[in-house]
């Protein structure tokens, strides 16, 4: 037997909750029988010979791995010998540096068929279950996440001007690219990284210049900007 990793996250999950106290003792004890590949024989005697060998009471081995199948735990496979893969043991375990290399034969994944059913936006169960040994999940990650936040990006001299007018401001967007590149586009005076470079002009706008300002106001302010950042640069 090995030594495992095993995290609050695997008590809060609700899909092992669905299991029964042996299957989920026979999940952990898995690992622990795994190689450091997630690997090992399928041989439900011998299995339940190490981990139940106390238990005098009568064991459905094989209904409990079937258990474990079904939800997306382990997987059986074929190669010369029948064995077990712990799916994405890897991914939650980082085994001993010294731990012996795996000598079973690797698991390869069934192809996927393409999903006709209609509910192909619905996520298939995650290895040890969805960041069970992940330390303080919640479990929340096994889908992908479809809000998550735009990276920024920068935008062009020619869309910085387009979008001032349509929002009757006056702007050089070759200056106000070169005005923020020179702070490494950081804004506010806790210097974070700019989000919403439309925001930024809606700002200037608002409190910083007027639309009818004289062009050497404006570049006065963006020097006067510049010497700034630079001066905060070496401090």
């Amino acid at each position: 037997m090995r030594a495992r990793n095993i995290k609050p996250g695997f008590w809060e999950n609700e899909s092992i909750g669905k299991l029964t106290h042996t299957q989920r003792l026979l999940f952990i004890g898995l690992w622990c029988l795994a190689d450091r590949e997630g690997r090992l024989e399928d041989r439900s005697e011998r299995i339940s010979h190490q981990l139940f060998g106390y238990d005098k009471r009568s064991l459905n081995l094989s209904g409990d791995l079937s258990a474990l199948i079904k939800a997306g735990m382990i997987a059986k496979y074929s190669n010369k010998g029948a064995f077990i893969q712990v799916v994405n043991f890897k991914k939650h375990q980082t085994p001993h540096h010294q731990e012996t290399q795996s000598k079973l034969p690797e698991y390869q994944p069934p192809q996927r068929s393409p999903d006709i059913s209609g509910d192909s936006e619905r996520c298939l169960p995650d290895s040890l279950i969805p960041d069970s040994l992940i330390p303080d999940s919640l479990n929340e990650d096994s889908c992908p996440r479809t809000n998550q936040p735009k990276k920024f990006k920068k935008p062009t001299p020619q869309e910085v001007e387009e979008y001032a007018q349509s929002i009757g401001f006056s702007l050089s967007g070759q200056k106000f690219c070169d005005s923020n590149e020179a702070k490494g586009w950081l804004v506010g005076k806790t210097r974070t990284p700019m989000k919403d470079w439309k925001a930024t002009i809606r700002t200037w706008k608002a409190n910083n210049y007027k639309s009818d300002a004289p062009e050497q106001s404006l570049n006065n302010r963006l020097l006067e900007e510049r010497r700034q950042c630079l001066a905060s640069k070496k401090k």
